[in-house]
């Protein structure tokens, strides 16, 4: 994968490069350096952002299902180990397959 990719993965799932050194355990200049071409991105960093983005996937088609017929006006993002950021791009992707959704923060559920 290249660091271009990785990137616009990264950004897709509304994650920073702090929020995947954090994630990760890994000095956080590293997912700067893979975005800039500086260093090659492992195998094991392009197999986790996969996940994440299929989790991505995941998240957005079961909260979708989960919403779709009822009278639900508003997703709250929970508050959880995963980054605030994650839960606005997945609340944003469930948004536009209902539009008109309200987006709030709340406790974990």
């Amino acid at each position: 994968m290249s660091g271009y990719t990785f990137r616009a993965i990264r950004e897709a799932l509304g994650l920073s490069t702090t929020d995947i050194a954090d994630m990760w355990d890994i000095a956080r200049r590293t997912p700067e350096r893979w975005e800039a071409g500086r260093v090659p991105v492992p195998l094991w960093a392009a197999e986790s952002i996969a996940g994440l983005e299929e989790r991505a996937a995941a998240d957005t088609a079961r909260l979708v299902a989960e919403l779709h017929d009822t009278h639900v006006t508003t997703l709250t993002i929970p508050d959880d180990e995963l980054p605030e950021r994650w839960h606005r791009a997945i609340a944003a992707r469930v948004r536009r397959e209902i539009p008109g959704l309200g987006i709030a923060r709340g406790p974990a559920q």
